[in-house]
């Protein structure tokens, strides 16, 4: 049977059978199918711009909770040594007012031990460097000198003082080393 001879309901049959028409080329993309794929797309975009917005979200909420958290920390703290700025106002208030210098020095003394006092509390801790062998880890050697009371590689004297919170070096002690 020739293609002319064919009815254009046989031509249909044959179509819905796996077969083509004529006037249909192979990969064609119908109405339907072309929708249904720009649907697709939509959808995929609108979900990646939800989901953009959604982390978009959640990293504006955890930079606004840590910085609450560093706020409270913070406060905290400050609440703290509040009793100790008291003390320096009262020191200095008296200082001015009876110009007593050995009073003064018992004040400061006092009010240097209310706050060591305060931050060993919060878990401040000194490091030790004096007489110890040298720790490049914990103490930074600024001057190195000859001693014959102390072993080569081993701390003379402490510059300033280093500490640690915990397992945190929060400073490193400043020291003279022997040679």
């Amino acid at each position: 049977m020739n293609k002319t001879d064919e009815t254009p309901d046989e031509a249909v049959e044959q179509t819905d059978a796996g077969l083509v028409s004529e006037d249909t080329e192979v990969g064609d993309d119908t109405p339907t199918e072309t929708v249904t794929e720009v649907d697709k797309a939509q959808e995929y975009l609108e979900s990646l711009q939800r989901l953009q917005a959604e982390f978009d979200n959640y990293r504006k909420r955890v930079i606004s909770e840590q910085a609450g958290i560093a706020t409270r920390a913070n406060s905290s703290l400050i609440e703290k040594l509040l009793p100790l700025l008291d003390s320096f106002e009262r020191a200095v208030f008296v200082a001015e007012k009876t110009k007593d210098a050995e009073g003064l020095i018992k004040g400061t003394e006092m009010v240097y031990a209310e706050f060591l006092a305060t931050l060993e509390k919060e878990g401040l801790e000194e490091i030790k460097a004096d007489d110890l062998p040298f720790d490049p880890s914990v103490h930074e050697a600024v001057m190195e000198v000859e001693s014959a009371d102390h072993e080569s590689g081993h701390v003379v004297d402490v510059l300033r003082k280093g500490y640690r919170v915990g397992d945190r070096m929060i400073r490193a002690s400043m020291v003279k080393v022997s040679t």
